[in-house]
């Protein structure tokens, strides 16, 4: 018995320690542009208005976002770097430095990525800042984890996998326990 107890802990620990968790499993709602927070809405209309906004909006005082072609950080230091297989991207992540929580993004996912208040904002389509497309644009919000609930619901998640398959073992007349 102790045995088993002892595979169970270290698997569970094992599979905990992983931090990177995937997007499209968090919670998400459909947000109009006209819904956005102001801020998105005018970082979003200023790009969409100037080529040279990018150099601009990174000086000034008001937002101080941090910027590149396909991410607006608000708040927080964040990153987004591409997942390589061989010379294919795989995939995105996006690196939440503060809490060392890592989401992974499908490849192809349409840019920029927003992120405020804990919340991350992706286009449902592409080009979305070209001509007057941005008023349009349908986007989906993303709840960002925090630590506590992040690792919580991994861990519910595992144990609720592991005993899945103890009572299958046990229903297919496996004994667990001798």
């Amino acid at each position: 018995m102790r045995m088993y107890l002892t595979i169970i802990s270290v698997t569970i620990l094992f599979l905990m320690s992983s931090n990177r968790f995937r997007v499209e499993n968090l919670e998400s709602h459909q947000v109009a542009f006209g819904e956005l927070p102001k801020e998105i809405q005018n970082s979003l209309l200023k790009l969409s208005n100037t080529k040279h906004y990018l150099k601009k909006i990174a000086d000034s005082q008001d937002l101080k976002p941090r910027i590149n072609s396909n991410l607006i950080s608000l708040d927080g230091e964040f990153t987004l770097e591409d997942e390589k297989l061989g010379p294919w991207t795989s995939s995105k992540t996006l690196t939440d430095k503060n809490r060392g929580i890592i989401y992974r993004i499908k490849a192809g996912t349409p840019s920029p990525l927003i992120i405020h208040n804990n919340m991350l904002f992706i286009p449902n389509d592409y080009n979305i800042l070209h001509g007057n497309r941005i008023t349009k644009a349908i986007f989906t919000r993303y709840s960002l984890l925090n630590t506590f609930s992040a690792y919580t619901s991994k861990l519910v998640f595992y144990i609720s996998f592991i005993l899945i398959v103890f009572l299958a073992l046990r229903q297919v007349g496996y004994k667990i326990w001798r």
